[in-house]
């Protein structure tokens, strides 16, 4: 994983994501491969913890309808930089 910054958000590993998503911090859902520019931000999805539905729920139906082979096969999770 890569250190990336943009718009104010930081990309975090998915252990981290699952941390801050169950502290109740907004956590943003990417495919991978995604280009990662603001005006595709309607094309991510900006989750915060319902308590609800689990994290790893929630990742899952991410990756089943937004990840294949041209948007890349897992997700890229960043939180914003304070």
């Amino acid at each position: 994983m890569t250190n990336k910054y943009f718009y104010g958000w930081k990309r975090i590993s998915k252990v981290r994501a699952r941390k801050e998503f169950n502290n109740g911090a907004d956590v943003l859902f990417i495919p991978v491969n995604m280009p990662v520019r603001r005006d595709y931000f309607c094309s991510h999805v900006i989750l915060n913890n319902n308590k609800k539905v689990t994290f790893d729920t929630l990742c899952n139906r991410f990756e089943y309808y937004n990840c294949n082979n041209e948007t890349g096969k897992y997700t890229a999770f960043y939180i914003r930089e304070v």
